[in-house]
């Protein structure tokens, strides 16, 4: 921008070419106000750092907080275990206990049974066998000390340099009986895996018999029904005829049942795992089967996922309570199965021995064949009563069945709903918490802005008094230019007027004498004044050197102010709150001029 462009409300060329640039940069910059200072930036930084400081103490203490609860739920966790394992500990030495005393009173009649040495045979075997166990752990003992004795006083003998020995000689001596050691250690323990293995394989086998002879039911007509006799044979053939739709209806059962858990079925028991993974898994879930807490499921959950497991742990434990279930209703219904069966026989065992009883007694009685069909038919619907029993037991066995999964079903939708609406709760939680944040930053917002406005408004008006104030002091600062060109103009023309009267004056008084040697060798003033000649008075000598224009000792000593504070050091009660409070309510002489206060007033904003 040209200098000649610009059209100034005020005349530059009386300042010169420095003024004008300096006022057009301020011109073209803008006038800042020299009431604010500039803004500190290291303040604001170290503020912010104060910040940031304390918000990631609060983070810490947050962060504490959770380590705190989850250091909590997993001590609860732990306590709860602790407790199952009790309970667990506690039923398992109750069963041992019934095994043994089951064992013994089973046991005690087949030994009376043998011959009468048996009993003191199987005392001499246990004795044979703690003798044996005691004399290899004796022998153990005895050889784990001697080698420890033997390689203290070898490391002794060769940390002391003075003695020589022959180390060789000493390490043979040393190895000889660790290794002796060492395979009686090994026999013992092949010996201990191999029993072991032979246990575990009996075991297995005798699960095995188990499994095979768990309620097996041979179908068709039991073999027991050809040896029975029936003088009617329509009463023979119809419950013949039971026996074969009571098969039909269960094997219905049992194949309703294979269809529904055929994906279960149709996989291995191991589903997919190791042999070993799947027996811990097992061990696990038979350790919390007695337990009928509600938070059963969590236990064994965080036990299994400790054994470090495969990843599909849920999976597997879904199919096995599958397994598991279809297990129990086929023995169910297997037992029901044997149960009926067993029933059936026995009560056809009973018609035919009560036909054969009431046909005997109606030959001996010359009874006729009406009397005969009559009481065949009572047997029949007997037997059809009885089939109308077993029958309605079977439905509401049925119905019984579908009422308890109904209510697991319902029980886990519950649990579900719960869940669901625990979720939802926190969502909702979450989303007022966020809705109070954005109003909180929506009304920080309107107060910024409304204090921006102001701020700005501010600065207009203040931009507005001073350019008002920067006219009048050009028209101040023209005017005091004026009267000093004035003054100077004055100053010059009393100098010249001066210079006159001194001329007149030095004319007037212009020394016209003639050459004096005498006052040439006369004393003069200063020597007159350093002897003492014509000295004056010492009244002038008493006044100050110095004009004083501060307070004097007896103004200072008069203060009031100044003598309380004095008593009040001597007394000891200068620094008390008695002595600030006297201090305080102490009236001054003279009031302070109202002139010397302070008219500054700060801004609220």
């Amino acid at each position: 921008m040209d200098k000649a462009s610009l059209k100034l409300p005020f005349d530059l060329n009386s300042r010169g070419d420095k003024f004008a640039e300096k006022l057009v940069q301020r011109y073209l910059q803008g006038a800042t106000a020299k009431c604010y200072d500039n803004v500190d930036y290291q303040h604001l930084k170290s503020i912010t750092a104060q910040k940031k400081q304390s918000s990631s103490s609060q983070l810490t203490c947050i962060r504490k907080i959770h380590e705190t609860s989850r250091h909590c739920k997993k001590q609860a966790l732990l306590l709860q275990h602790a407790f199952h394992w009790k309970q667990y500990y506690c039923q398992q030495l109750q069963k041992a206990m019934q095994l043994e005393e089951s064992l013994d009173t089973e046991t005690a009649p087949l030994i009376k049974s043998f011959s009468p040495s048996f009993g003191d045979e199987l005392d001499d075997e246990k004795d044979l066998l703690l003798s044996e166990f005691w004399q290899f752990k004796k022998v153990i003992i005895s050889s784990m000390c001697s080698s420890r004795v033997e390689v203290f006083n070898y490391w002794k003998m060769k940390n002391h340099s003075e003695q020589h020995v022959d180390s060789f000689m000493l390490e043979q001596n040393i190895k000889r009986p660790l290794d002796k050691f060492r395979s009686m250690y090994t026999e013992a323990l092949q010996s201990v895996n191999a029993e072991q293995s032979q246990l575990e394989n009996e075991l297995c086998a005798v699960q095995e018999l188990f499994r095979k002879s768990d309620k097996h039911v041979e179908e068709g007509i039991p073999p027991e029904m050809s040896f029975l006799d029936c003088p009617d044979a329509w009463l023979k053939s119809s419950v013949l005829h039971e026996f074969q739709e009571l098969d039909i209806m269960y094997s219905n059962h049992l194949r309703e049942v294979d269809d529904k858990y055929h994906d279960v079925i149709r996989n291995d028991e191991c589903d997919g795992w190791s042999r070993e993974n799947h027996e811990k898994f097992l061990t696990v879930m038979d350790m919390f089967s007695f337990n009928g807490n509600s938070n059963k499921r969590n236990l064994y959950m965080d036990l299994l996922r400790q054994l470090q497991l495969p990843s599909n742990l849920e999976e597997h434990e879904k199919r096995w309570l599958a397994r598991k279930q279809c297990q129990q209703l086929r023995k169910a219904i297997t037992t029901d199965w044997y149960r009926s069966k067993k029933a059936l026989l026995l009560k056809a065992q009973a018609v035919f021995t009560e036909a054969c009883t009431s046909h005997k007694e109606n030959t001996k009685a010359c009874l006729g064949k009406e009397l005969q069909q009559m009481k065949c038919n009572q047997l029949y619907e007997k037997v059809a009563l009885w089939r109308e029993q077993q029958l309605e037991t079977l439905h509401l066995e049925k119905e019984l069945e579908d009422f308890a999964k109904g209510e697991a079903d319902e029980h886990r939708r519950q649990e579900e709903e719960t869940r669901k609406h625990l979720l939802a709760a926190q969502k909702e939680k979450v989303q007022v918490f966020r809705g109070k944040k954005s109003e909180e930053k929506k009304r920080m917002k309107e107060a910024y802005d409304t204090e921006l406005a102001s701020l700005q408004d501010y600065l207009s008006k203040q931009a507005e008094i001073d350019r008002e104030r920067v006219i009048y002091r050009e028209l101040m600062q023209k005017e005091k230019e004026k009267h000093k060109k004035q003054m100077i103009e004055n100053k010059a023309l009393e100098e010249l007027a001066k210079e006159r009267r001194l001329d007149s004056i030095r004319k007037q008084v212009q020394v016209q004498t003639e050459a004096d040697s005498l006052r040439v060798q006369s004393a003069t003033a200063a020597s007159e004044a350093r002897r003492g000649v014509g000295a004056l008075d010492e009244e002038p000598i008493q006044k100050p050197l110095f004009t004083l224009y501060s307070y004097t000792a007896k103004q200072v000593s008069a203060d009031p102010r100044l003598r309380l504070e004095e008593r009040l050091r001597e007394v000891g009660l200068l620094n008390s709150a008695y002595g600030r409070q006297a201090m305080l309510q102490l009236q001054l002489l003279r009031k302070p001029r109202p002139d010397m206060k302070s008219t500054f007033k700060f801004s609220e904003s």
